[in-house]
């Protein structure tokens, strides 16, 4: 199953503007003051509609992620694609309304309840100084999880399908080329990779940092300064592109993964790719990087989405050269979702 594909335009409401601010965790000065029901109730307010693997989300009903607090775990996860397969942006009033009426109707009408708690679809509603707040919905058992700015623990509570809404909320992202989670399943469909070709591309000592990594960089970096990478860099690569990086050298933005389980979720979109065909174009012209740091050592991966390429760099490289990458598992969306929303005023990179 294919997640996110071209949404990063449709998803997420941009300002552009020049060079961007790192920022590696959430804005810790949102004003979380207000509830679901008092933001949708303002006079502007922006919602996104995710598609999520329950085997995730489900965390937030038992009272398992409450640092620092539940809204700003749920906030972080969705930023980094932490079990994300996609998201939209929903656009039209009427369908901001007709969603958050039948939302507080399922409240009010609580269905019968199973013995289990698997959500896939969240709601998240933003007012135009950043007040926040999400309701994750379990269809399946006949449960909710409403946090806002003053929830200290998320715990599910009944809560009944209004008719007519799970319909509206799979339409809406199969509309956005969104897959989702099907019924009885905690996550999605893994992709098939071609292992051998993995590692040829990923050595054994770049799958040592990339498996488990303390630490990952994302960058927004400029193709032209770049793409030498791609075509026999020689003379360290690996110092070299840490070095560029680092300085901030053609970089328009930097954020961090700052969730464990965000970051072995990149990674494996990151494998999905290398492990896939992919008919490459004739030229290389990164605009993403990924630096993945582990103990002392580190690698790099450099993404051309547009021409189907990647470099991979770890200590042992000699010569850097590009190779073919697929971008199967919505990387391409996912790094500019992120990119965006912890860099407010950036110009997101097209490919």
């Amino acid at each position: 199953m294919r997640a996110m594909t071209g949404l990063a335009a449709a998803t997420l409401l941009v300002v552009a503007g020049g060079l961007a601010t790192a920022a590696d965790a959430p804005a810790k000065d949102m004003k979380r003051n207000l509830t679901f029901k008092e933001i949708v109730a303002l006079p502007a307010f922006e919602m996104t509609l995710y598609s999520v693997e329950p085997n995730v989300y489900s965390a937030w009903g038992y009272g398992n992620e409450n640092k620092p607090t539940p809204l700003a775990s749920c906030l972080e996860a969705l930023e980094e694609s932490d079990g994300v397969m996609g998201r939209v942006l929903i656009k039209e009033e009427k369908d901001r309304k007709e969603i958050a009426d039948l939302l507080f109707k399922g409240f009010e009408q609580p269905g019968e309840p199973a013995h289990c708690y698997i959500p896939r679809h969240v709601v998240v509603v933003r007012g135009k100084e950043n007040q926040a707040a999400a309701i994750h919905v379990c269809f399946q058992c006949s449960y909710a999880v409403n946090i806002d700015g003053t929830t200290t623990e998320a715990k599910y509570v009944s809560w009944g399908e209004p008719g007519g809404l799970q319909a509206k909320f799979d339409k809406l992202l199969k509309d956005a080329g969104v897959g989702l989670v099907a019924e009885g399943h905690g996550n999605r469909e893994p992709v098939k990779r071609d292992e051998k070709r993995l590692q040829e591309v990923v050595t054994k000592k770049a799958r040592e940092v990339f498996d488990n990594p303390d630490s990952i960089a994302v960058y927004h970096i400029s193709a032209g300064h770049y793409r030498d990478w791609g075509y026999g860099r020689k003379a360290d690569p690996l110092a070299a592109a840490i070095k560029d990086l680092e300085a901030g050298t053609q970089v328009h933005a930097k954020t961090a993964i700052n969730r464990k389980s965000a970051r072995s979720a990149m990674v494996s979109r990151v494998y999905d790719g290398i492990g896939s065909d992919a008919d490459g174009a004739l030229c290389y012209d990164p605009h993403h990087a990924l630096v993945a740091k582990k103990g002392k050592e580190t690698a790099v991966v450099f993404i051309c989405f547009m021409c189907n390429y990647c470099v991979v760099v770890d200590a042992d490289t000699k010569t850097s050269r590009y190779e073919s990458f697929s971008d199967v598992s919505g990387l391409k969306d996912a790094l500019n979702n992120l990119i965006a929303a912890r860099n407010p005023g950036v110009d997101l990179p097209l490919d």
